[in-house]
C-alpha cells in the first residue's frame, strides 16, 4: 500500500464515528434511551430499534422520533410483535433483518433496558462475533432494576428446543439486568438497584436531561399527539395504576382505593385516572363518574410529569411512574397507598425514603392529615 493509501485511510478511520445501538420496547425505554443518546450523538452515530411492537396500536413515539428534526438517532429500525401467530417463525424472520443491518455498521456498545429480550440477545450475540470489544450497557428499566422479579421457568428441553430452532447462542435469565455479558449500566438510582446490577458499576441517569428544552420539545410533540396537551395542567390529583397483571392480582386494594377517593374528595376537584400503558379498557370503570378524568394510557406517565402544578399530588402504590414522577419534578408531592400484600413496598421503601414519597395507610388518611 502507498503512502497515499495508507493517509487516505488514516483519514477515513479519524473521521468515522463511532456507532451505539439502542434496543428499546416500552415508553419508558424509549425516553431513558433518548436521555443517553441527546449526550453521545455528536460524538456517536446512535441507532434506535423498537423491538416487540403491538400490531393494533399506533406508536406515537416511533412515529414522532423518525420525523423529528432534531432527532439524535440517525437510524430507527421497527419490528412488531407476532400477536403469537407462528411467533416462533416470525422471530427468524425479524432475526434476519437484524443480521442484514448489523453487517452494515460498526458497533462499539449495544444499550438495553431489557436483556431478557430475545431479539437484542440474538443481537448482542452477533455483534460479540463482529466485534469482540463490543460493550453491552443496560439502561434503567424501572421498577425491575431494584426490586427483583424472577420470571417463569424455562425447562432444559424447552432451552434445547429453542436452541435447535433458534440456534445455539440462546441462552437468557430469569431476572432483568442478571445477565453476566452485561459491562455497566445507567441508572436513576444507582444506590439502589439490586445485586446483580451492583455488579455492573451502574452510573446515573443525566436528570437534568428532564429539564433541557429539546427533550421537553419532544413531550410536548408526544402529548400533541394524543391530544393530551391541555386538561392535564389543571388536575389536583393523580391516580396511578399498575401494570394490568398487578391491577388483576389486587383488584380490591385499587377498587377500594377508588372508593375511598370518591367519598373523601370533599373539595370536588378532578382527579386524573393514568392507567399503565397499553391497559385495555377502563376496567375500574372511571369513565362513567363526573370526579374522575381519564388520561390516555398509551402516555407514559414521565412524558406528563413535567408539564404538572407543583401543586399536584400523586397517588398509588409501587409503581415505576411513582419513583420517575419524584425523579423529575422532586417538588411534587408523590403519595403511596400501602397495600400491605404487595411484598415489592418493603424491598423499596429504602429508595422511596430516600426521595420524599411519603406513605399512609389510606387516602382518608392522607386528606385528613
Amino acid at each position: 500500500m502507498n503512502y497515499f493509501n495508507q493517509f487516505m485511510l488514516l483519514k477515513f478511520s479519524l473521521n468515522m464515528k463511532n456507532s451505539s445501538i439502542f434496543f428499546v420496547s416500552t415508553p419508558l425505554h424509549v425516553l431513558n434511551s433518548l436521555i443517553i443518546a441527546l449526550g453521545e450523538y455528536e460524538s456517536n452515530d446512535c441507532i434506535l430499534v423498537f423491538i416487540d411492537q403491538p400490531k393494533d396500536r399506533e406508536n406515537h413515539y416511533y412515529n414522532i422520533l423518525k420525523n423529528w428534526e432534531k432527532s439524535p438517532f440517525k437510524k430507527i429500525l421497527y419490528f412488531q410483535s407476532s400477536g403469537n401467530l407462528n411467533k416462533y417463525q416470525h422471530r427468524k424472520n425479524i432475526f434476519k433483518d437484524i443480521y442484514i443491518e448489523l453487517n452494515k455498521i460498526n458497533f462499539s456498545k449495544i444499550y438495553t433496558s431489557n436483556d431478557r429480550r430475545i431479539e437484542f440477545i440474538y443481537a448482542y450475540k452477533l455483534l460479540k462475533k463482529l466485534n469482540k470489544n463490543i460493550k453491552c450497557i443496560y439502561i434503567d428499566d424501572g421498577i425491575m432494576s431494584y426490586v427483583i422479579h424472577k420470571y417463569s421457568w424455562e425447562s432444559p428441553l424447552e432451552i434445547l428446543v429453542k436452541k435447535l430452532y433458534y440456534g445455539f447462542w440462546y441462552n437468557r435469565t430469569r431476572i432483568v439486568g442478571s445477565s453476566k455479558f452485561i459491562n455497566s449500566s445507567i441508572v436513576a438510582f444507582p444506590k439502589f438497584v439490586h445485586h446483580y446490577l451492583k455488579k455492573s458499576n451502574p452510573i446515573l441517569l443525566k436528570s437534568e436531561y428532564f429539564k433541557k428544552n429539546i427533550y421537553l420539545d419532544f413531550l410536548k410533540k408526544i402529548l400533541y399527539s394524543f391530544k393530551q396537551n391541555s386538561n392535564i395542567h389543571n388536575l389536583k390529583y393523580i391516580l396511578i395504576l399498575p401494570h394490568q397483571i398487578e391491577l388483576k392480582k389486587y383488584w380490591n386494594f385499587y377498587n377500594k382505593l377508588k372508593d375511598d377517593l370518591i367519598d373523601n374528595n370533599e373539595s370536588s376537584h378532578k382527579i386524573g385516572i393514568k392507567y399503565h400503558p397499553f391497559q385495555n379498557g377502563d376496567p375500574l370503570n372511571f369513565k362513567n363518574d363526573n370526579n374522575f378524568t381519564i388520561i390516555n394510557s398509551d402516555i407514559a406517565f414521565e412524558c406528563i410529569v413535567p408539564f404538572l402544578k407543583k401543586e399536584t399530588t400523586i397517588i398509588g402504590d409501587v409503581s415505576t411512574a411513582m419513583i420517575y414522577a419524584k425523579l423529575i419534578k422532586k417538588n411534587l408531592n408523590v403519595v403511596l397507598i400501602r397495600n400491605k400484600n404487595d411484598i415489592r413496598l418493603n424491598k423499596l421503601r429504602p429508595l422511596l425514603n430516600e426521595i420524599g414519597v411519603i406513605e399512609f395507610d389510606s387516602i382518608k388518611n392522607y386528606l385528613n392529615k
